[in-house]
């Protein structure tokens, strides 16, 4: 165990990772011109509709299979940091705990929604295609915004690391002291903690299901037939129920981590008022086949701005989930 292993480790896996970093941009780019190219050639009715399916299948299948290879290195990564490195209290030498770190956190998060929502869309086939293009187009651009702002892959939990060089300059100085004292909080409350492995995949599973609902919110406007929305009503409520758990879920962590206060931090007053746009949703699609069609659609456009923009509180918010 040493920060020597932990280097080498991260060395190898950034070396590793290009090959996944520029598969993610190819293959994204790839997904999104051959989705495009389906749809004209549908239109021009040079391809049959089974031939676009299949291409469409077998482009998203290729992209997910990416993400998935990608999340098992990152699980390998993961494993590795807890093996290698551990915080030792400067006073006496002893062994606190190694570093347990969860896979959604920095510049992970968005990917880890990228792959769920890909595991998601592999149910979403011999449907109608026009609901199978923006599911691709969706899932491609998850792999090209990754690729250019939020990939995990050229530099690996960058926050992370600085902490590490930090605390392994300065472990045998004066400011130990101070240092363990900083680390040990974020150790037993953040990157260690029980709830760090239940509250935010909760969040990102139901934030994947969520997308797949936008998809059919987005067919219900912009098409005069009525879409099939039974599916899509489906990822809706898996959402709803996911977001509920991991909003219930950060209650008690928030109170262990930061006690009182933090009622008003921006992210959590973002995330209710989602909670309650979804609710709206969910009441309105009782009624979808009445009078309340195109309404419903509006209303689950609205609702995933909500989530989008309670998502980017965490990079451009103030308050507790600034650093999250």
């Amino acid at each position: 165990m040493s920060f020597e292993s932990y280097l080498e480790l991260r060395g190898t896996f950034i070396h590793l990772g290009q090959f996944l970093h520029y598969g993610l941009g190819i293959m994204g780019t790839i997904v999104l011109l051959t989705t495009i190219y389906c749809v004209v050639t549908w239109k021009q009715e040079k391809l049959q509709y089974r031939r676009i399916d299949s291409l469409l299948m077998v482009s998203r299948c290729i992209l997910v299979g990416i993400f998935i290879v990608g999340f098992i290195s990152l699980i390998w990564f993961h494993v590795g940091i807890a093996r290698e490195l551990t915080l030792v209290n400067p006073v006496d030498g002893r062994v606190i705990a190694s570093y347990k770190i969860p896979l959604w956190i920095e510049n992970e998060k968005l990917f880890f929604w990228g792959f769920t929502f890909g595991l998601f869309s592999l149910g979403i086939h011999n449907r109608d295609v026009f609901q199978t293009t923006l599911v691709n187009i969706t899932l491609a651009l998850f792999a090209i915004i990754i690729f250019l702002f939020s990939s995990p892959f050229p530099d690996p939990l960058p926050v992370f690391h600085k902490e590490m060089v930090i605390w392994y300059t300065w472990m045998n100085s004066d400011i130990a002291l101070q240092l363990f004292m900083s680390m040990y909080g974020k150790l037993v409350y953040f990157y260690n903690s029980s709830y760090m492995w239940l509250h935010p995949p909760l969040l990102f599973i139901s934030y994947s299901a969520l997308t797949l609902t936008l998809v059919g919110s987005i067919g219900m406007l912009s098409r005069r037939d009525q879409v099939d929305t039974n599916l899509f009503y489906q990822f809706s409520k898996i959402g709803y129920l996911f977001l509920s758990l991991g909003l219930i879920l950060g209650y008690p962590w928030a109170l262990e981590a930061w006690g009182n206060g933090w009622w008003w931090d921006p992210k959590i007053t973002g995330s209710l008022i989602t909670w309650a746009l979804y609710t709206a949703l969910l009441h309105s699609n009782l009624y979808v086949k009445r009078s309340l069609y195109r309404l419903t659609g509006a209303i689950g456009v609205i609702c995933f701005i909500s989530l989008l923009l309670t998502y980017l509180l965490t990079y451009f918010g103030s308050g507790v989930h600034a650093y999250g």
